[in-house]
C-alpha cells in the first residue's frame, strides 16, 4: 500500500491533536495551578488529613470531591456536612480568595472561631456557613463587604451575638439579596434596625428567627422583599411596618407577643402565598383579608374568637394548608371551606366547634391529606360518608370530642387507602373494634383508648404492628385477647390464678392490670391489695427506714420495679 506524504502529515497532525486534547482533559491548565495550591493548603490544615483523600496536588482540582469547575476555573465548592473542624480564618485564607469562586457551601462542617477581615473573590455571590460554631459579635459581618459581588449570605445556626452599640461605620452590604441570621444569640431592640441601616432596596429574603430580638420591625423601605421570617423572638409591640409589601410572598411572625390589628399591616401584601401569625396574642374577630394568592395560612395559638371569618372567601381557590387550632372559634365548620377544593391540610383542633361532622363540606376537599378536628365539641355518630373522604388522606384525628356509636367498619374499604394515622381516643365510641381496620395497610398509629369499646382486639390487627410502630390502646382490652388468655378470655374466672394442687400461682403482677377495671374486675384481689397498701403506709409513717450500709441494691427490669436480692433496711421507731 502506498502512503502519500500529505496523508501521512494529516494522520500525524490528527494523532497529536487528539493526544493534546487528552492531556488537557486529564491535567490542570495553567490557570488552575494557583487554585490547586490554595485547595491543598486548605486540606493540609484539616486535623483529619484523610477527610478529603482525592484532594491531591497531582490531580486536576476539577475532579476533587465537592469541587465544580467552569472554563478552567473553580467556581463552586460544596463540603456541607463534612467534619472539617477548622477555624473561619482557614476558610478565609484558602477558599474565599479563589479567583473564580462563585459559590461556597460549608453548612454543618464544624467551622469555629470568629469572623475577621479577609480578602474575598469579587466573583463570590453565594456563601453558606450555616449550622456551625462561628461566634463573636454580629458587627463582624461587614467584613464580608470585601466580597463585592456577594448576594446570598447564610450564617444561621451559629452563636453570633449583638453587642448593643455598634460603631456607625460598620454596616452590612446594601447589595445583599438573601440574608439568614436565624438561630443565633442575637438579642436587644436594635438588631433589625442595624441590619437594615445601610439600605435594603436589593434585599429579597430576610430571616432572623430563633433569636431573642425585641423592639420595632420596620421593613417599609425594603420594597423588593419577598420573604420575611422573624418568628420565635421577643417582639411584643404592634405588628411589623411592611409599607408597600406588594412583592412579599412569605411572612412568618409566629411565636412572639404581637397583638393588635394585623389586618391593616398586611392589606397591601396582595401577593402573599404563606402567612403564619401563630402563637402570638392576637384577639377578637378577624376581618376579611384581600389575599388572593394565599397557599398556607396559620392563625393557631392566639385568642381569636367568633365563627370562622369570611377572610378566606378570596383565598380558598389557592389555599393548600389552613391551621386555626388553639383559638376560641365556635359554631360549625362553614360551607365556605367547601370552595377550598385543593386544600391538603385542615387543622381546627382545640377550639369550640360543635355539631356533627360537616361531611358535605369535607367531601369536596378531594386532595385532603391531613384532617385534625381534635379537642372540640363535635358530636353524633360517625357518618357512613366518612369512608368517602379523600383517598389520599394520611392523618385523621377526631380525638377528644363527643362522638358516640360504633367505629365505622369500612374506614379503609378501598385497597388504595393511604391512611397512616387514626386518632379516635377520648370519645364515647361503643361496640367492638372492627376487624376490617386491618384493611388499613399503611396504618402506623392507631389510638382508641378512653372509649367504651368491648370485646377482643381483632387478631388481624397484629399484622399491622411493624418495628418502631405503635398501637396505643387500654390495658383493659389487652386482658381480653384470646390468643393470650385462651378461649375463656371473656369469662370472669379467678380460679385461673390457682394451680391444680390448689396453691396460688405466682404470676407477674402486670398480668392482672386488665382486671382492675370493668365488668371482669377481681374485687377481692383489688380490695385486698389496696387495704394492704393502706396498712403499710400507716405503719411506715411511724418509722425511719435506711438501707443497710454496704448492701447492694440491684433493680430488676420489669413492668413493676423490684429488687433482685431483696432490700435490707434498718428500721427505727420515730
Amino acid at each position: 500500500m502506498k502512503i502519500f506524504p500529505s496523508s501521512f502529515l494529516f494522520v500525524t497532525t490528527l494523532f497529536f491533536s487528539v493526544f493534546s486534547l487528552s492531556l488537557q482533559a486529564s491535567s490542570p491548565s495553567q490557570s488552575l495551578y494557583r487554585e490547586i495550591h490554595q485547595l491543598i493548603s486548605f486540606r493540609n490544615v484539616l486535623p483529619d488529613k484523610n477527610l478529603l483523600p482525592d484532594w491531591s496536588p497531582d490531580k486536576n482540582p476539577c475532579t476533587f470531591h465537592g469541587v465544580t469547575c467552569k472554563e478552567d476555573k473553580v467556581t463552586s465548592i460544596d463540603l456541607s456536612s463534612k467534619p472539617l473542624n477548622v477555624g473561619f480564618s482557614a476558610v478565609a485564607s484558602s477558599l474565599l480568595s479563589l479567583a473564580g469562586l462563585e459559590s461556597l457551601s460549608l453548612s454543618n462542617s464544624h467551622i469555629n472561631g470568629s469572623i475577621s477581615d479577609f480578602k474575598c473573590s469579587a466573583s463570590l455571590t453565594s456563601l453558606d456557613l450555616s449550622r456551625n460554631s462561628i461566634s463573636g459579635p454580629v458587627s463582624t459581618l461587614p467584613s464580608f463587604g470585601s466580597c463585592i459581588g456577594l448576594k446570598h449570605l447564610n450564617v444561621s445556626s451559629n452563636t453570633l451575638d449583638f453587642p448593643g452599640n455598634i460603631p456607625g461605620g460598620l454596616k452590612l452590604s446594601s447589595s445583599l439579596e438573601v440574608l439568614d441570621l436565624s438561630t443565633n444569640s442575637l438579642s436587644g431592640a436594635n438588631v433589625v434596625g442595624w441590619i437594615l441601616s445601610n439600605g435594603c432596596t436589593e434585599l429579597k429574603h430576610l430571616a432572623v428567627s430563633g433569636n431573642k430580638i425585641s423592639g420595632d420591625v420596620d421593613v417599609s423601605r425594603c420594597v423588593n422583599l419577598e420573604f420575611l421570617d422573624i418568628s420565635s423572638n421577643n417582639f411584643s409591640t404592634s405588628v411589623p411596618s411592611l409599607g408597600d409589601c406588594s412583592a412579599l410572598q412569605h411572612l412568618d411572625i409566629s411565636a412572639n407577643k404581637f397583638s393588635g390589628d394585623f389586618s391593616n399591616a398586611i392589606s397591601s401584601c396582595t401577593e402573599l402565598k404563606s402567612l403564619n401569625i401563630s402563637s402570638n396574642q392576637f384577639a377578637g374577630a378577624i376581618p376579611p383579608l384581600p389575599l388572593k394568592s394565599l397557599e398556607y395560612l396559620s392563625l393557631a395559638e392566639n385568642n381569636l374568637t367568633g365563627e370562622i371569618p369570611e377572610l378566606l372567601s378570596g383565598a380558598c381557590g389557592t389555599l393548600a394548608g389552613l391551621d386555626l387550632s388553639g383559638n376560641e372559634f365556635h359554631g360549625t365548620v362553614p360551607p365556605l371551606l367547601a370552595s377550598c377544593h385543593i386544600l391538603e391540610s385542615l387543622v381546627l383542633s382545640s377550639n369550640n366547634f360543635s355539631g356533627e361532622l360537616p361531611m358535605d363540606t369535607l367531601l369536596k376537599m378531594r386532595g385532603l391529606k391531613v384532617l385534625d378536628l381534635s379537642f372540640n365539641e363535635f358530636s353524633g355518630e360517625l357518618p357512613e360518608s366518612l369512608t368517602n373522604l379523600s383517598a389520599s388522606l394520611l392523618t385523621l384525628d377526631l380525638s377528644s370530642n363527643n362522638f358516640s356509636g360504633p367505629i365505622l367498619p369500612n374506614l379503609c374499604r378501598s385497597p388504595k387507602t393511604t391512611l397512616r394515622e387514626l386518632y379516635l381516643q377520648n370519645n364515647g365510641f361503643t361496640g367492638k373494634i372492627p376487624a376490617t381496620l386491618s384493611n388499613c395497610s399503611e396504618l402506623v398509629s392507631l389510638h382508641l383508648s378512653f372509649n367504651y369499646l368491648s370485646g377482643t382486639i381483632p387478631s388481624s390487627l397484629g399484622s399491622l404492628v411493624k418495628r418502631f410502630h405503635n398501637i396505643v390502646i387500654s390495658t383493659y382490652a389487652l386482658g381480653r385477647m384470646k390468643s393470650v388468655w385462651g378461649d375463656d378470655a371473656e369469662e370472669f374466672r379467678p380460679e385461673r390464678w390457682i394451680s391444680a394442687s390448689g396453691r396460688l400461682k405466682h404470676e407477674p403482677s402486670y398480668k392482672f392490670l386488665a382486671f382492675n377495671a370493668g365488668p371482669r374486675t377481681c374485687l377481692g384481689k383489688k380490695l385486698t391489695f389496696l387495704q394492704m397498701k393502706t396498712v403499710a403506709v400507716n405503719i411506715i409513717q411511724n418509722y425511719e427506714i435506711q438501707v443497710v450500709e454496704g448492701h447492694k441494691t440491684e433493680p430488676v427490669p420489669s413492668v413493676l420495679l423490684r429488687m433482685q436480692h431483696g432490700l435490707k433496711v434498718r428500721v427505727a421507731k420515730i
